[in-house]
């Protein structure tokens, strides 16, 4: 895709008073700061095309203000997170996540549980379309290896990674060593006997006897604080 750095046209935009704005040069990316790496990666999301444009207007009071639009062509639009440096692959210099989400128009109803035509076909085709620019522009893309379709899901993430100069990638998993999914949340019950991981991981702490973050009192072990994780960084067979 075209990396030039002239306007372009915006659908579902005003056309008077929104101006698109550009980003700058890549950011600097530093690995002791890790909001540092999902700005580069946002910026080359940009660049490819595939990152939510930001539009600015003057707002008739003295100040500008600002909205966030998917790109045009319906190819869905991508946001980075950042992710524990503990789930990154062996030797990975740069690690997040990537959150794609399908074109507005091609999104599940919420209301009726529908799909439109040509849903899944969109789902499917563009998160490769979206690890494959990812790869062109020097990263290590993958999708989750966990099953989600737009019948149950709202978006898709991607595991994108820079390995260095000479270092292999990991490994692909195993068909048979990827997770289970986890139920989504909305089709839970309002009382599920089925724990979040998190919960269960914090039940087992307190029975050894370890105090958890926000926890009375003082414990010389000092305090304990559970996260949840997503399950596209899961261990092969956990």
């Amino acid at each position: 895709m075209s990396s030039s750095t002239a306007p372009r046209a915006v659908r579902d935009v005003p056309a008077d008073g929104w101006t698109l704005e550009e980003p700058g040069g890549a950011p600097v990316y530093s690995p002791a700061d890790p909001q540092s790496g999902r700005a580069l990666v946002e910026w080359h999301l940009h660049r490819l095309g595939l990152g939510p444009h930001r539009l600015t207007a003057d707002s008739g009071a003295g100040y500008r203000i600002a909205r966030h639009v998917p790109p045009p062509g319906r190819l869905g639009v991508c946001r980075a997170r950042t992710l524990t440096e503990a789930a990154w692959p062996r030797g990975a210099d740069l690690c997040v996540l990537v959150d794609w989400s399908p074109d507005p128009a091609l999104r599940r109803n919420p209301h009726h549980g529908t799909l439109p035509p040509g849903a899944e076909d969109h789902w499917r085709d563009r998160i490769t379309a979206t690890a494959r620019a990812l790869r062109s522009a020097g990263y290590h893309a993958e999708p989750s290896p966990v099953r989600c379709s737009p019948r149950h899901h709202a978006s898709a993430e991607l595991l994108v990674y820079r390995m260095p100069p000479g270092t292999a990638r990991r490994p692909a998993p195993e068909p048979d060593t990827m997770p289970e999914p986890l139920p989504p949340t909305y089709e839970r019950p309002r009382w599920s006997p089925e724990r979040p991981p998190a919960h269960v991981v914090e039940a087992a702490l307190r029975a050894a006897g370890l105090p958890l973050d926000g926890a009375p009192g003082d414990s010389a072990y000092g305090q304990v604080t559970v996260r949840a994780i997503t399950q596209t960084v899961w261990p092969p067979g956990a």
